[in-house]
């Protein structure tokens, strides 16, 4: 059973998300990465295990525009932690406007679909601190 705290982080292959899921992990928690570019995700997963193996870390390829893919990828997270302490939304702050009726996302400052997302891979009914960076709302209780 995981003592720790567990971050999910967002676009954790490069760049913010990187240096988020960095700091997290000198803080001594486990990570959850999230990001479309799966051989970066790959390096990035390398690079934070080998800073602390003892703490659980997975990575997941995932387009956050994506409403299907997040409901696949919620139960994944789900069997491989306990619970999500912190929700860093990091990735996809290029919008692009998208298609209706193929199951992505319309906008990114959706909130009501960002709270459904935290509950899907949070185990417990406690809320997930949730940090979008960048953004005018960049904490959601």
């Amino acid at each position: 059973m995981q003592s720790q705290k567990t971050a999910l982080i967002t676009g954790a292959a490069s760049g913010v998300g990187f240096a988020i899921a960095k700091l997290c992990r000198s803080k001594g928690m486990h990570l959850a990465l999230l990001d479309i570019d799966n051989d970066n995700l790959i390096k990035a997963k390398e690079i934070l295990r080998d800073l602390d193996p003892r703490l659980q870390t997975e990575a997941y390829v995932l387009d956050v525009a994506d409403r299907v893919a997040w409901k696949e990828i919620a139960g994944h997270i789900g069997a491989s932690f306990a619970d999500i302490d912190l929700v860093v939304l990091n990735a996809g702050k290029g919008y692009k406007p998208q298609t209706a009726g193929k199951g992505r996302m319309n906008a990114w400052l959706d909130q009501e679909y960002w709270t459904k997302v935290r509950r899907q891979v949070s185990a417990s009914e406690r809320r997930a601190h949730t940090i979008r960076p960048l953004t005018r709302m960049s904490l959601v209780p």
